[in-house]
């Protein structure tokens, strides 16, 4: 397989992002995970920090079509969500009326606020590429937020170099194949090419869209590094449950929970 060159916009975040939580369904092979995510996030914000200030306001940041951000409006957090994508940013807009949004790049966050908690959920993280911009990036987490960062990453520690498989989800107006090629290097770098088959329920007509992203994950020593002094890691859990230790060779998921 050879892979794309160039930096492009992952069109399932952009021009087709309302059919993102069909693609991510799929790719999960679960309904429902959203709930389990955003109870996990809740969770974290009632036994972290603890004795200190509790979590009021929260920014969901790479939130896309409000994934986390609507079950944390309805439990009455007071929410903001940044996104690079405007399409994702509208629909999330429409959904959740009270969520307040924000348009913008991680390397480049100008967001003049603060919050209780910021979360970057689904190895959102690993969308940033460049040095300069994972140095902005970190060092707007640490001085904007008060309390809590939730950094979710898949365990990237389990990656195979090569990967391929094809997943399937529908609902009432549209069915999915989405076939998924990756390498991953030894820089923790992986980059992925996607074909979606997208059926119009309706109109029986199929569509197939090719696709391609880049992520680069980062070790726990590295988001230390990133976040600084004034930041602990407060908890290293490897699912969407507190109680669920990080094991390097095994777990699904590498959730890092600072603490300020």
């Amino acid at each position: 397989m050879q892979m794309a060159k160039g930096r492009r916009q992952t069109k399932i975040y952009e021009d087709l992002a309302r059919h993102f939580p069909l693609w991510r369904e799929a790719c999960l092979a679960e309904k429902g995970r959203d709930l389990k995510e955003t109870e996990f996030i809740k969770q974290v914000f009632q036994a972290v920090p603890g004795t200190l200030r509790p979590v009021r306001s929260v920014v969901d940041l790479g939130g896309g079509v409000g994934t986390h951000s609507r079950g944390l409006v309805e439990a009455g957090y007071d929410v903001t969500l940044f996104d690079q994508s405007r399409p994702a940013i509208t629909i999330a807009k429409q959904n959740i009326p009270r969520l307040a949004t924000v348009h913008g790049t991680f390397e480049t966050i100008y967001l003049d606020m603060g919050f209780d908690a910021a979360i970057c959920m689904w190895s959102t993280p690993a969308y940033v590429h460049s040095e300069a911009g994972r140095r902005h990036f970190y060092r707007w987490m640490r001085e904007h937020a008060q309390g809590v960062i939730i950094l979710d990453q898949a365990n990237f520690h389990t990656y195979p170099g090569a990967f391929h498989k094809i997943y399937e989800a529908e609902n009432d107006e549209y069915s999915i194949r989405v076939t998924r090629d990756w390498i991953f290097g030894a820089d923790n770098c992986k980059r992925t090419e996607f074909v979606y088959e997208l059926l119009d329920k309706r109109t029986g007509k199929t569509e197939t869209i090719e696709d391609q992203e880049t992520q680069q994950y980062l070790t726990v020593r590295q988001l230390r590094h990133y976040l600084g002094r004034e930041w602990s890691l407060a908890h290293l859990v490897g699912d969407y449950d507190l109680a669920e230790r990080y094991e390097r060779d095994s777990s699904s998921r590498l959730i890092t929970i600072f603490t300020k």
